[in-house]
């Protein structure tokens, strides 16, 4: 959480605007959050789920929201949490909570209640995920945050819920981009999609996890996104990268992961033309050796 602190310092997120919190004990709903992050230009915070951590509390004393947004139920992050939350903000905040009853569902919430209590207007273009694992959406939360294009995650790989497509088909979401390959996303997902009407346009995928941040990376350059200021996360945990993916994303660059032993993403993206880069983490996250090797790759 003091890594969260200093990557909401690096950013330029405004004052009396909008806050997202979420656990910092376990990364489903954080993922699904940099959408609606996105849409009202806010960060993404994380906070023990049992009482205010004294890091976001200080934050939330510094950006003084007129908007919280809590995102998961209350075994996630409590009543009295959020409560604390809206104290620590000093003006009297507005809190929105979005829960399901499973981390699946929590995305649908987001996404419907964004528009239907924060008066928000998403992209058609959604991004679907694994619940299995983190990486996937993790990596292509920058895209979601910069693009307002809601993540939805998919029962493990085989399968979307019922209520995920019904939210999607009566949300307006006509196009899809799948991340991970079909160990992570089954085809079958592209066959329930498609008797939705909803076109899979795209499937962004590498080898490993570290190859489809590479993937996405690549994508969204394609997009109009940018290298320059791309973030560099630890493929081994997802606490910095949650709040590092906001930050690229309000920046509109990319982010990817590595390790020591494979740093193939920092080399599909990075290049000369590239004059900045972030790394989230200290050494624990990402070595001093791949810090090396990223100012390296972009002299």
């Amino acid at each position: 959480l003091d890594t969260m602190s200093s990557i909401v310092g690096a950013g330029s997120f405004a004052a009396g605007g909008t806050v997202v919190l979420a656990t910092s004990a376990g990364y489903w709903d954080a993922l699904t959050a940099a959408g609606v992050a996105g849409l009202a230009g806010a960060p993404v915070l994380l906070t023990d789920g049992s009482s205010l951590s004294p890091q976001t509390a200080s934050l939330l004393a510094r950006l003084r929201p007129a908007t919280v947004v809590v995102c998961g139920g209350t075994l996630a992050v409590s009543d009295a949490t959020a409560g604390e939350a809206a104290d620590a903000a000093g003006t009297s905040p507005r809190v929105v909570r979005c829960a399901g009853q499973t981390a699946t569902g929590t995305a649908c919430q987001i996404f419907s209640r964004a528009s239907s209590d924060l008066g928000y207007s998403w992209s058609d273009t959604a991004v679907v995920a694994t619940n299995d694992g983190y990486w996937d959406a993790l990596a292509a939360a920058p895209y979601a945050y910069a693009r307002h294009a809601p993540i939805f995650l998919a029962e493990g790989h085989s399968s979307l819920s019922e209520e995920t497509l019904d939210a999607m088909a009566s949300g307006g979401v006509t196009k899809v981009y799948i991340v991970g390959g079909e160990l992570a996303v089954s085809r079958a997902v592209e066959g329930q999609l498609a008797e939705r009407g909803i076109e899979v346009v795209g499937r962004l995928a590498g080898d490993n996890a570290v190859m489809t941040s590479a993937a996405i990376a690549e994508f969204e350059v394609s997009q109009g996104m940018s290298a320059d200021g791309m973030g560099v996360a630890t493929v081994d945990g997802y606490w910095d990268a949650l709040t590092g993916a906001a930050l690229c994303g309000s920046e509109g660059s990319v982010l990817v992961l590595a390790s020591d032993s494979d740093r193939r993403a920092i080399d599909a993206v990075a290049a000369p033309s590239v004059s900045r880069a972030y790394v989230f983490g200290g050494e624990m996250a990402v070595s001093d050796s791949t810090l090396r090797y990223l100012k390296g790759a972009i002299k």
